[in-house]
């Protein structure tokens, strides 16, 4: 039988793997979460702990579990609860933090973003090999870039996102391992790909990410570093809205999210018959879409849209209680980065407040895994009173 510092080994290993696969392919990274589950059980212990670093997490999942015993469409509901899996499993697995180490637990954010490097090459490459062969502009924007890696453009959005943050914030803050040069190209290649997702709220959400830089710069001191970054955050913002003047419908609607939501939100709070417990974990897309056919919107009900808010969403299928649930566990990490003076925690997860009044983003494997991943990340080191091995200046 291994050595226990083997499994150690293996462990961490497998979860930088796993970090990397998550922007590449869910296929993968699903497998290497339950091999990453499976080896934190041959490790052992480090379990009483995993009440405090997760008990929001798992408040969240219990809603979801008990939701069920009231829906009728309990295959649908099950779904639901194998979507949010990662929520346990993360919790089991990173509730053994101590195994990597400081400087390892930000490493899984490093190799996140190298992973969604090489996922952006992949669509890039592809979209210009189709280019290449029917000289369609379209094949670089929203679904059509993104569908290589079998990702949701939106998703795809926060992704590029964070790590325009997490470069930002190396740069800003650190002396860091790679030349700023380099790290200064890294940013401007993710922030080219974000402009191809289409995604309004992806530019609110990262226009909030630079005024905050903006704004240190100018009430802080300015190192070369620092000068850096306020120059390459002025360039992206003029970008931004330059794209924002001068689009002139080369991307068509259909192929970004800029589209009237106020219809599905109002159609999932008046459709909600229980305002307590909600609908049932597997019954909103039947009751949502009963509801679109009743009141001639039978568009949406062909599409079987969602209600497009994360929020409005918990609230049909779980109700006040399941809206708790979310805002709880939207707002622990935000809370712990305050108390912590961690202006980092605060830009990575200010913006999932924003994709919450768009979006349901954890109505997808992708946007749960990401946000269990931040969330477990920050919030273990925060409540076992570590530090993150990136410090402020």
């Amino acid at each position: 039988m291994l050595d226990k510092p083997i499994y150690k080994k293996l462990f961490y290993w497998f979860f930088l793997a796993f970090s990397f696969s998550i922007p590449l392919s869910s296929f993968i990274s699903t497998r290497l979460l339950l091999v990453l589950l499976l080896v934190s059980f041959i490790l052992g212990g480090g379990y009483k702990r995993v009440v405090e670093f997760s008990w929001d997490l798992i408040f969240y999942m219990v809603v979801l579990i008990l939701g069920i015993a009231y829906s009728s469409d309990h295959g649908d509901a099950l779904k639901v609860i194998e979507t949010s899996f990662s929520f346990i499993a993360l919790s089991l697995i990173l509730v053994k933090r101590d195994e990597f180490g400081s400087r390892g637990m930000f490493s899984i954010l490093y190799f996140f973003s190298f992973g969604l490097f090489i996922a952006c090459l992949i669509c890039i490459g592809n979209a210009s090999i189709r280019y290449i062969q029917s000289s369609d502009p379209s094949v670089f924007y929203f679904y059509n870039l993104s569908d290589i890696v079998n990702s949701h453009p939106t998703y795809f959005a926060y992704y590029l996102i964070f790590a325009i943050t997490l470069g930002l914030y190396t740069l800003h803050y650190e002396k860091p391992i790679f030349h700023p040069v380099l790290i200064a190209l890294l940013i401007i290649f993710f922030f080219l790909v974000l402009l191809l997702t289409g995604g309004q709220t992806a530019f609110v959400s990262v226009l909030l990410v630079f005024s905050f830089f903006l704004l240190r710069f100018f009430l802080g001191d300015r190192s070369d570093n620092q000068k850096i970054t306020i120059k390459l955050v002025m360039m992206m913002m003029s970008i931004m809205f330059f794209v924002s003047l001068t689009q002139n419908g080369a991307i068509e609607d259909n192929l970004n999210d800029s589209w009237d939501r106020f219809a599905l939100w109002k159609s999932a709070i008046n459709a909600n018959t229980d305002p307590i417990f909600g609908v049932g974990t597997g019954d909103y897309k039947f009751v949502l879409n009963d509801y679109f056919r009743k009141h001639d919107l039978e568009e949406f009900a062909m599409n079987s849209f969602n209600s497009h808010n994360q929020f409005i969403q918990i609230y049909l299928s779980n109700g006040l209680i399941g809206l708790l649930a979310l805002i709880l566990m939207l707002a622990r990490p935000l809370y712990l980065a305050f108390k912590s003076n961690s202006s980092f925690g605060i830009l990575v997860f200010f913006p999932f407040l924003i994709y919450a009044m768009t979006e349901v983003f954890l109505g997808r494997y992708q946007g749960v895994v990401f946000f269990a991943l931040l969330h477990q990340v920050f919030v273990s080191n925060y409540s076992s009173k570590s530090e993150f091995s990136l410090k402020e200046a």
